[in-house]
């Protein structure tokens, strides 16, 4: 069906990056992938995350940063860097069941989906957002708007989509609001369909767990979440 890149941002949350990791190695049965891991500025042990990682997946891509300098950017980068026939994006904060990537490439395939992620336990963002299209049994959007947002936490696209796409400027590099400015410049400049599958459902622990106190102290965490524009959530900064 294609070769594969993985994408996975990290900055901090070691615990929580250690259970998407993982899942990633046990869950992720397709062939034909590599996993292009980042750590943006953690020094919190994530480095040592990603090389125990490469033992199993020899292929990974690993980057190291000094600096956080925010989602869109290193998105950016991947997006220049990358070579594979699709390229997926994963927040370090979502888990999935196994064969969830040969689940989402089967689809895409089959229904002729450009753009395509698995729907949100719980929170169903497709329901809410998406349109049900019976054909392709899924829900897409029609609407080039912010609204491709709800594309959220993982997401899977075929590379050749980023041909012809020039990315706008963005105030914030920070924080999701950048990387879904992302998603709305290949919807708008493309001819792609974009949409969400309920056959493959992923679980956000960021969500579940809420406060993400398993590798950021409360303190810290709310100083880093002001700096990067993030709301506050039932007494709690979310992580987006």
């Amino acid at each position: 069906m294609g070769r594969v890149q993985i994408f996975l941002p990290c900055y901090k949350r070691y615990e929580y990056t250690k259970m998407v990791l993982d899942c990633l190695n046990e869950n992720t049965i397709y062939k034909d992938v590599q996993f292009y891991l980042v750590d943006d500025g953690s020094c919190d042990g994530t480095k040592q995350l990603f090389f125990d990682f490469k033992r199993s997946r020899s292929n990974s891509i690993i980057k190291i940063y000094d600096k956080n300098l925010g989602l869109r950017t290193r998105l950016l980068e991947f997006f220049k860097e990358s070579d594979g026939d699709y390229i997926c994006k994963i927040d370090n904060d979502c888990l999935f069941p196994k064969g969830w990537l040969s689940g989402l490439l089967g689809i895409m395939r089959e229904k002729s989906i450009d753009v395509l992620s698995p729907n949100e336990k719980k929170r169903n963002p497709a329901k809410r957002l998406g349109v049900y299209d019976s054909v392709t049994d899924c829900y897409l959007l029609r609407e080039s708007t912010g609204r491709v947002k709800a594309v959220g936490g993982i997401w899977i696209l075929r590379r050749s989509l980023l041909k012809d796409v020039k990315f706008g400027e963005h105030p914030n590099s920070f924080g999701v609001k950048g990387a879904w400015q992302l998603m709305v410049d290949i919807r708008r400049q493309t001819d792609c369909k974009m949409g969400w599958t309920k056959e493959v459902v992923f679980e956000h622990i960021g969500n579940r767990r809420g406060d993400h106190s398993l590798s950021i102290k409360s303190e810290e965490y709310r100083e880093y979440a002001k700096n990067v524009g993030r709301g506050k959530v039932r007494g709690w900064w979310n992580s987006g």
